[in-house]
């Protein structure tokens, strides 16, 4: 217990609770707030597969970034400092389409899956120092966003929607604070001179080639991208749901509060499970657990159900972002880590996002919401489908293309 209260960690749950927090207020509330203002279902739709895209841009910069040039650190200060007027600017834009547009997909690219970049950072640290807990100081993520949707929602129907701009900003700026309190860690992938001999940089395109040729890491991308695109759909159109099942703002944020509440006991869960049982075990019944909950729908009409329901989604959730990053760290190459832990969220998210937000929009403008929970739990259980089919007969090691990455000089 005292390990787990130690200085880095709580800095790390820190980072964690302002940046979740700051996502929940913009990102938990957005779609609401844009069908208020009179967009459609098809244009948040078509948005939220944007913001997607950019990102899938900026991931793997971001990743490529860490790992060969600039901290952790210094980068989450550079993109937290920028996103801060960038988030002020939405509700000036919002009457203007296209300009809001710009200004969410700004936002999009800096701040969409943002927090690849502090679990990167943790995962080195944790190299250095082992009582510095991935699972568990990200927890803190969870119960921060939980109580964050509570209360905003709340506010909002107090005050209006401008409180969560404001205070996602205000996040920010402590965001940045908290991130001069944790250690800087150097890039692994820099190019370092060892004794006599220069250990080369690898360059983009050979992170690639590494990653293409690691049969796990591929399986595994393929399939949460079909997860995703279930997990993301159903993420961005429950609002609407709710409020259709006569909800309101409040209720939203209940819905919130209920998801995020489940999801970190199960992150705890998971880092007693971490080491006793098989990742790729664990990733299954996540998934299957998706595709269940997204059948639900068939039958859950009520709002009080919606959010039972969306405590039972968290069980999935729950698990899956620690072992996201965890099960990654363990099939590719130390020096990319950043980079591939990246490429993977820009591909399953992005994709995810896009193909699970566009078709989703057109799906619940033309279909109605029964065809939707029908398409998204056969996604769901494509995914599941993939990944047993794919790793059938791995045992979730270290592949040969870490082997290669270490042995042969890429340029």
């Amino acid at each position: 217990m005292k390990k787990l209260l130690c200085k880095e960690n709580v800095a790390f749950a820190a980072l964690h609770w302002l940046y979740c927090s700051a996502h929940c207020m913009i990102y938990s509330f957005i779609v609401v707030y844009l069908t208020q203002h009179g967009y459609s279902d098809f244009q948040v739709g078509l948005l939220n597969a944007l913001i997607a895209g950019v990102s899938m841009i900026s991931q793997p910069l971001y990743g490529y970034l860490n790992d060969t040039f600039i901290s952790c650190r210094s980068l989450m200060i550079v993109i937290a400092a920028v996103a801060i007027p960038v988030t002020l600017c939405i509700p000036l834009t919002v009457s203007i389409v296209p300009l809001c547009f710009v200004a969410i997909l700004s936002l999009g690219f800096l701040t969409y899956t943002y927090n690849c970049i502090p679990e990167a950072w943790q995962i080195r640290v944790n190299k250095k120092k082992p009582y510095v807990n991935y699972p568990v100081t990200r927890v803190m993520g969870a119960v921060g966003y939980s109580l964050t949707g509570l209360v905003a929602g709340k506010l909002i129907d107090l005050w209006g929607f401008d409180v969560i701009f404001w205070g996602s900003a205000a996040h920010l700026v402590l965001l940045i604070a908290c991130c001069l309190c944790i250690e800087k860690i150097e890039p692994e992938n820099k190019g370092i001179k060892r004794g006599a001999q220069i250990e080369e940089r690898i360059g983009f395109g050979g992170a690639l080639r590494i990653l293409l040729k690691n049969r796990p890491y591929m399986v595994f991308i393929i399939s949460t991208t079909l997860y995703q695109a279930a997990y993301r759909s159903m993420l961005a159109f429950m609002p609407v749901i709710v409020q259709d099942a006569g909800g309101t703002n409040t209720h939203v944020g209940m819905l919130v509060f209920a998801g995020a509440a489940v999801e970190a006991p199960m992150m705890f869960i998971f880092s007693r499970l971490q080491d006793k049982a098989k990742l790729k075990h664990l990733y299954t019944f996540t998934a299957i657990v998706l595709a269940v909950r997204t059948l639900a729908l068939l039958v859950v009409h009520s709002v009080t159900g919606l959010i039972l329901l969306k405590s039972f989604e968290a069980i999935s959730w729950g698990m899956y972002i620690p072992l996201f990053v965890v099960y990654i760290s363990r099939i590719v190459p130390s020096k990319i880590y950043a980079t591939s832990l990246t490429i993977g969220y820009s591909l399953t998210v992005g994709v995810g996002s896009i193909c699970g937000n566009f078709f989703s929009g057109l799906i619940m403008e033309n279909l109605g919401t029964m065809a939707f929970s029908a398409i998204m739990s056969a996604v769901a259980i494509a995914g599941v489908v993939v990944f047993v089919v794919g790793m059938a007969g791995k045992n979730g090691g270290t592949p040969a293309a870490e082997k290669e990455a270490t042995a042969v000089k890429i340029s």
